[in-house]
């Protein structure tokens, strides 16, 4: 069974265990952005090396504890704040960049909808109005008709009696 742990930034499980891996990574690639800090600098912080840094960041690698604690303290963070789930974490920049592109795509498909229902709309009312003056021409006729029909029954009324 896939441990899931709630997080208001992932709303996902996390079934893989390299899910946490790379999650961590990033969390750490972005903290050290954030900071203005190259990883050369970081390094020179924690006093690890910097291609170790790059493997950290990139996921390619599993970190310690102890490493984990040592990179957080260079970036002036708790140690929770680099795990998913932990509050008043700020979101990551790409959970941030993958809800935008959600909205946006949200906003098409309602932008859509919303189109497609006022072409649907505008064809009912043109349809609506065709009929309506298919039943006014009706209407005239079937009036020309009873004119027509009380004009012959007044011609003949005096003829009949």
């Amino acid at each position: 069974m896939a441990r899931t742990t709630k997080s208001h930034e992932q709303n996902v499980g996390v079934e893989d265990p390299n899910d946490i891996v790379r999650i961590v990574a990033r969390r750490l690639q972005e903290a050290r952005i954030r900071a203005g800090l190259t990883q050369v600098q970081l390094g020179e912080k924690t006093g690890i090396k910097q291609s170790y840094i790059f493997e950290l960041e990139y996921g390619t690698t599993n970190i310690t504890l102890r490493t984990l604690e040592k990179m957080a303290n260079a970036l002036d963070l708790e140690l929770r704040d680099l795990f998913p789930g932990s509050p008043g974490t700020p979101p990551l920049d790409s959970d941030l960049k993958h809800v935008m592109l959600t909205l946006d795509r949200l906003t098409k498909i309602v932008e859509e909808q919303v189109s497609q229902d006022k072409e649907r709309l505008d064809y009912e009312k043109e349809r609506t109005g065709r009929e309506e003056q298919r039943r006014a021409k009706q209407d005239a006729v079937l009036g020309d008709a009873l004119r027509y029909i009380e004009e012959l029954r007044h011609h003949i009324s005096p003829a009949v009696d």
